[in-house]
């Protein structure tokens, strides 16, 4: 049962009070585990909402013998982290996870993926040399959903993570349609890469101006560059104040933008 939690505030004179339900962090649920591709039944553990991804793959590992490296859990269509809590997923008493049995390079991904998470600035160097593999750039958007994570490492305080990262942009935009489109719809990177324009260190803004060139390629995001995110004042600042770096990016832009 859900604990309930009591508030009291006041109307004029008279002290009221209402209920509140919340869920307990130690609350206890069934969760489905099912193998993709197997004919095996679907099997039910037990766990605590606060029980991490990893301490489930335990369990999973001791009852059906499949290592915690080769388990990869998915849900809700997202890769699930070892270092995530159940409670994190939203998941739910008797929903379903299910298990693909990983290869090598999906293993050094998961791990790849917690490093980030943790801000290791090595791992965005790792990050940016398996994104040297075209087939990658695809895979990382849609398999292991990197974008989220790459916005949260942009809000750190480190001038050189944020360099990387959007090295990893104008990576991830270059020569990819599906990666521009979504870049400029899904996750409206725009307004992100025109703050780095105001405030960013010199190769900051040259990686953040090499993503909009990338992004200005695709006609359909050219008129909202102009009208929506009117990046053309900012980028008549960067030709007025920039080094020739800048320029010579920022001109590449309106080359873009004037085609068609």
């Amino acid at each position: 049962e859900n604990i309930k939690k009591l508030n009291f505030f006041f109307v004029g004179k008279r002290k009221m009070a209402f209920c509140f339900p919340f869920q307990s962090n130690n609350k206890i649920i069934n969760v489905g585990v099912e193998i993709v591709p197997s004919k095996k039944k679907k099997e039910f553990f037990e766990v605590c909402v606060s029980d991490t991804i990893k301490d489930l793959k335990e369990k999973v590992c001791s009852r059906l013998e499949i290592s915690v490296e080769e388990q990869e859990f998915r849900y809700d269509q997202k890769v699930l982290l070892d270092n995530k809590k159940i409670q994190y997923y939203k998941i739910q008493n008797n929903q379903t996870i299910t298990i693909t049995i990983k290869y090598q390079e999906e293993r050094q991904v998961e791990s790849l993926m917690s490093e980030l998470e943790n801000g290791n600035f090595a791992a965005l160097v790792k990050l940016q040399n398996l994104l040297d593999n075209t087939e990658n750039k695809r895979k990382f958007f849609t398999k292991y959903d990197i974008v989220p994570c790459l916005f949260k490492l942009l809000k750190k305080e480190n001038d050189q993570v944020k360099e990387n990262v959007l090295g990893i942009f104008v990576t991830l935009s270059d020569n990819n349609t599906e990666n521009k489109r979504e870049l400029f719809t899904k996750y409206d990177i725009v307004p992100c890469l025109l703050k780095v324009l105001k405030k960013g260190t010199d190769r900051a803004k040259v990686n953040a101006l090499g993503t909009l060139k990338n992004l200005s390629l695709d006609t359909e995001n050219r008129r909202e560059l102009i009208t929506k995110y009117k990046i053309v004042p900012h980028l008549l600042k960067v030709i007025e104040n920039g080094n020739d770096r800048l320029k010579e990016n920022t001109l590449a832009i309106f080359l873009n933008l004037s085609t068609n």
